[in-house]
């Protein structure tokens, strides 16, 4: 039987306080994890086109 490698993804519906999306991820990719899932519906924001 063959291994296969764990990855695991992390789930956020706001950036992390105090950082935009883009710094957001880099901190996700340096914690180790794979994959950052962002919702497609925002909530609560008037300008979701920035953020992407």
């Amino acid at each position: 039987m063959t291994s296969t490698a764990f990855r695991f993804g992390l789930q956020l519906v706001h950036p992390l306080a105090g950082t935009t999306w883009a710094e957001t991820a880099r901190r996700v990719e340096d914690a180790g994890f794979s994959t950052l899932f962002m919702p497609d519906h925002f909530e609560d924001q008037l300008a979701p086109v920035p953020a992407l």
